[in-house]
């Protein structure tokens, strides 16, 4: 079943659809229209195993845009923090939500109408609810008195839920740091695993997990159809 996001409807300004079920996918034009009619554009995440290996893809003129790669990982077992790493939580200190660097691998940017400065608002905005609702588990990491970026997430029981790293626009240290303090923020915050995912295509942030020791848990399939 198509339903509503109410996230990106808001960001886009326009109702926007979404679907994890592999058959909504496959449907036709036609099949789609009451939904297409709806909807200024539909985003699918299905997950690649599902993906039925007779068919190449579907015909309704739907785009593969991203492989989102799962992840768990233990952080009640983290190497000892990198000394010079200091997490201030939002409650402590004001985000600069202005100071986010640019968003490399971003599906958004393939739709009509999209740009960077509309997908900076995204991000910008996602921050906000996430610290809003979660200011204990959102934070700034400085490292050595330099600042390197910023870290959302938020805790369910013993589960961090990592929602977004981003690094300072100033910042010309590693991320891998970013990932690091994430972990031990987490922990600190009480949960005991972190999970979260990302862009198959970020390759310096699979190698960041994967000095991390992260599990890998899923491949997913983004598809965008306006």
């Amino acid at each position: 079943m198509i339903l509503q996001h109410d996230f990106n409807s808001s960001w886009w300004g326009a109702p926007i659809g979404i679907s994890s079920d592999v058959n909504d996918l496959f449907l036709t034009r036609e099949q789609l229209s009451t939904s297409l009619s709806k909807f200024e554009w539909i985003e699918f995440r299905v997950p690649v195993a599902t993906l039925p290996s007779q068919k190449l893809g579907p015909t309704n003129g739907a785009h593969m845009v991203d492989v989102q790669l799962s992840y768990q990982k233990n952080i009640s077992r983290l190497n000892v923090p990198l000394s010079g790493v200091e997490i201030m939580k939002a409650s402590e200190i004001e985000i600069d939500f202005n100071d986010f660097s640019p968003f490399s691998h971003e599906r958004y940017i393939r739709l009509n109408n999209a740009d960077h400065e509309k997908l900076a608002m995204r991000y910008s905005l996602l921050a906000q609810h996430l610290v809003q609702n979660s200011p204990n588990t959102c934070a700034t990491v400085f490292y050595k008195s330099s600042l390197v970026g910023y870290v959302f997430g938020h805790v369910t029981g013993t589960t961090a839920v990592f929602d977004l790293a981003v690094t300072s626009k100033s910042s010309q240290i590693s991320g891998q740091i970013l990932y690091e303090a994430a972990g031990h923020f987490f922990h600190m915050a009480g949960a005991n695993k972190m999970t979260s995912s990302f862009n198959a295509a970020n390759i310096g942030a699979l190698n960041a997990h994967v000095r991390l020791q992260c599990r890998f848990l899923e491949a997913t399939s983004i598809w965008l159809l306006e």
